[in-house]
């Protein structure tokens, strides 16, 4: 059985960013915890790793000054 897109959120906030980063750890739980954002980050690829790809997206928008 395959995770689901907020499972995958929640273990990366758990394995992943506990620990070494507690930005991305909230970010990560708070997104798994919302149908829009999941909704969104599941549009990658089944072999892309969902949490970076989405966390790089919404860093490349913030720098290009698209914060509303």
């Amino acid at each position: 059985m395959s995770e689901t897109a907020s499972e995958i959120f929640e273990r990366f906030a758990r394995d992943e960013f506990h620990n070494t980063s507690p930005l991305y750890e909230q970010l990560s739980r708070g997104v798994a915890q919302d149908p829009e954002l999941l909704a969104l980050a599941a549009q990658c690829r089944k072999d892309e790793r969902m949490p970076n790809l989405f966390f790089a997206a919404v860093h490349y928008l913030l720098l290009k000054g698209h914060n509303s």
